[in-house]
């Protein structure tokens, strides 16, 4: 649906918007009509601290055909590097943060209408109406589901869902054939589910990652910490700033820490070594998963999906950004499920199927 904007007063009402992420990354250039007159002028009085983002802004909205490829491109690595930033600071000044996400995805989507040869054969549905978190198939059909609000873990199984309170989650994982992971960056503490039910694990801080290590239960918690589950002994720390995300593939810990632009964090669970690989073409990692020899990852300010080799060298990347259920909006997750790799986007709530490549 087509916003029209009659007047660029129309314009500044929509970039003053309250700083809600459910509403103040829905409208993109491509969902505007706007005809400007000669004598139309936007004030941007109403934010003078932040004049230059709100041009910006107005630019990409309303005059993006002055832009070419080349210029999009190094206006959204801009953004996106001035937003990590933001990020490494503390998470602090969360109105330029958001105002720097909107001038990024503004970008992207001007971009994405430029190049549609980026998208490929897929498939989508909505799962949620509300910012979903990460999604996760197992093997007997069931399905989990983590949403923003109360209740915000949902089981979906024998055509019967179930929603329970596991604080803010924001990450699922297999611990073992019996017992699921529920992780969060958000509230204190972490859940595993398993045959007795939902079982929240205590802890000053948030708890990314449940995992089997040595024989216990261990986990990461949100400043990098590795510990023991059942006494929160402290085994290792991982170097990171956050552990935005955490994923085990093959006894590694592979770690997202959005305010360290371009990079991977890795921690080798056999022998306690870590390091930060490159990841080229990634701005902030999102999430990754394996593939028959290769990684797949997203990123969270693009809509492509990244391929590469097993020493992280970029092979091919696929998909495109959008709304639409066969595009990419913040892609929070990704899982590869069989022959296809399932992606799930944070502001549609659209998850997107598309082959192995």
């Amino acid at each position: 649906m087509k916003h029209s904007l009659a007047c660029a007063s129309d314009l500044e009402r929509l970039l003053s918007q309250p700083l809600n992420p459910l509403v103040y990354y829905q409208t993109l250039p491509s969902d505007v009509e706007f005809e400007k007159s000669a004598e139309d002028k936007l004030s941007l009085d109403y934010l003078c601290d932040l004049e230059e983002l709100n041009q910006l802004l107005v630019l990409l909205y309303l005059e993006n055909q002055k832009f070419d490829e080349a210029e999009l491109e190094q206006l959204a690595l801009w953004a996106s590097r001035k937003y990590s930033a933001l990020l490494a600071s503390g998470k602090m000044a969360r109105e330029q943060r958001m105002k720097l996400q909107l001038v990024n995805y503004a970008a992207q989507d001007v971009l994405a209408a430029k190049r549609r040869n980026f998208s490929s054969a897929t498939t989508g549905r909505k799962v949620s109406s509300v910012p979903p978190w990460d999604w996760l198939r197992l093997d007997d059909g069931s399905e989990y589901l983590i949403v923003s609000g109360e209740m915000g873990l949902q089981l979906s199984a024998n055509n019967e869902t179930k929603c329970y309170d596991a604080g803010l989650a924001s990450q699922l994982d297999v611990i073992d054939d019996s017992t699921i992971s529920v992780g969060s960056i958000f509230s204190n503490g972490g859940f595993i589910m398993h045959s007795r039910g939902l079982e929240k694990i205590e802890h000053p801080n948030p708890i990314v990652l449940f995992f089997n290590l040595r024989g216990d239960l261990a986990f990461v918690d949100y400043n990098g910490k590795i510990c023991n589950a059942a006494n929160g002994q402290k085994f290792d720390e991982i170097n990171c700033a956050h552990a935005d995300k955490v994923r085990l593939i093959d006894n590694k810990l592979y770690i997202a820490d959005w305010s360290v632009f371009g990079k991977m964090g890795i921690y080798d669970l056999s022998n306690g070594s870590q390091r930060q690989v490159e990841l080229q073409g990634i701005y902030l990692l999102n999430d990754i998963c394996a593939g028959n020899e290769c990684f797949y990852a997203v990123c969270k300010q693009q809509g492509f999906i990244f391929k590469y080799s097993s020493e992280f060298e970029l092979m091919e990347k696929r998909l495109s950004f959008g709304k639409k259920e066969h595009e990419l909006f913040d892609p929070i997750s990704i899982r590869k499920t069989e022959n296809h790799l399932q992606v799930l986007s944070w502001v549609t709530g659209n998850l997107t199927c598309t082959d192995i490549f």
